[in-house]
């Protein structure tokens, strides 16, 4: 159960949480150069693989194999590209909302879909009972 107290400290560690993740953005992400991993990679050329399939059995295909090596027929370098932290994703945006959502609907361990399924479960299971004629 959380208590005003309790969500001011959750409240105060998710500001300070978000000035942390800009500073690791900002300053360590630079010092290094990442890249996509193997699995990354080679989901990325199967879906490149599979667009290039359906881009050949249409038939105002014009475009021709690449010239160089290290770029495949979509255009894209056949090794890993460069990845970088993203911090505009949405489950890092959101952080900031917990706190007011618990507020405003509570946590999310007081409410369930169980006894809802287990109403129209019941329901369903006498449902020819109940809407019997005769």
């Amino acid at each position: 159960m959380h208590t005003d107290q309790t969500l001011k400290i959750l409240d105060d560690a998710t500001i300070n949480m978000g000035a942390e993740l800009r500073a690791f953005n900002n300053k360590t992400c630079n010092a290094f150069v990442t890249q996509e991993l193997p699995r990354e990679t080679a989901a990325r050329k199967r879906r490149g693989q599979k667009k290039m399939k359906r881009k050949q059995s249409s038939p105002d295909d014009t475009s021709g194999p690449s010239a160089d090596p290290s770029v495949n027929a979509m255009g894209e370098p056949d090794g890993p590209l460069p990845k970088r932290f993203n911090l505009r994703k949405y489950k890092y945006h959101s952080l900031g909302d917990y706190a007011k959502m618990i507020r405003r609907l509570g946590t999310s361990d007081s409410f369930s879909t169980e006894p809802v399924c287990g109403v129209n479960c019941i329901n369903l299971m006498y449902a020819d009972r109940i809407f019997a004629t005769g």
